[in-house]
């Protein structure tokens, strides 16, 4: 289902912050898991290793989804969904790390090896919608079993 309001116009920055509030709310579950009980047993960078991969899947298929759902297909577009979504995920990691920590604490932290691999997720959550090709509805029509001229859109993100 497409939501498109209006002339549809502005529906990259609608889905630049759902994308942005799926995958924050996911990252931080995640992380509150590897927080929590993964870090004191593994170890800060064996910690991040596991989380990483489940979360750039998990951008992966969120921003797929929400970028068709909000049919965002001209790729200015899609750069932009990316660089919204990229500075408000930058702004609420900024945030919450000032809310618990030093701001030194914080600073120093992006340039130790967990800080850079979370940097290098964050970087490719915000090419996605870059990279991504668009789904159009006709594309839907080339899975097996559709009839010609027939969509299923339960095959699609």
């Amino acid at each position: 289902m497409k939501v498109v309001v209006g002339d549809g116009r502005m529906n990259w920055v609608k889905a630049g912050l759902a994308y942005f509030a799926v995958v924050f709310f996911a990252g931080f579950v995640f992380g509150t898991i590897r927080v929590l009980l993964l870090i004191p047993h593994l170890g800060e960078v064996t910690a991040v290793c596991l989380e990483l991969p489940i979360m750039i899947a998990l951008s992966w298929f969120v921003c797929r989804s929400i970028c068709r759902r909000f049919a965002v297909h001209k790729l200015k577009h899609r750069a932009a969904t990316g660089l919204l979504a990229f500075l408000f995920l930058m702004a609420a990691e900024a945030g919450l790390g000032v809310a618990t920590r030093p701001v030194e604490a914080v600073l120093s932290s992006f340039v130790s090896t967990p800080g850079l691999l979370g940097l290098a997720g964050q970087v490719l959550f915000a090419l996605f919608p870059l990279v991504q090709r668009p789904i159009s509805r006709s594309a839907s029509s080339s899975f097996p079993g559709n009839p010609p001229g027939q969509t299923n859109s339960k095959n699609l993100f």
